[in-house]
């Protein structure tokens, strides 16, 4: 294990990313996330929560899954 503790603020798309990096670098690295889920604004919730931003239950990304697949982690069929 590395001698270097990295803090992530958040378990949202960006926060997962730099997790995984960190990890591949064998750093320590502890995620603090102010909810039960990750995802961060990308998780739908039913009820408004304050202080926590949601997209909405008709949110459509209009992309392809293709292009917003991680390399190493491909959309599925």
């Amino acid at each position: 294990m590395s001698s270097k503790r990295i803090a992530i603020i958040g378990a949202g798309i960006s926060g997962l990313c730099a997790l995984k990096a960190c990890r591949e670098q064998d750093f320590d690295v502890t995620v603090f996330e102010k909810t039960d889920d990750i995802c961060g604004l990308w998780q739908y919730r039913d009820e408004d929560v304050e202080g926590i931003a949601s997209i909405t239950r008709s949110t459509i990304l209009n992309t392809s899954k293709e292009m917003t697949a991680f390399s190493d982690f491909p959309a599925p069929k």
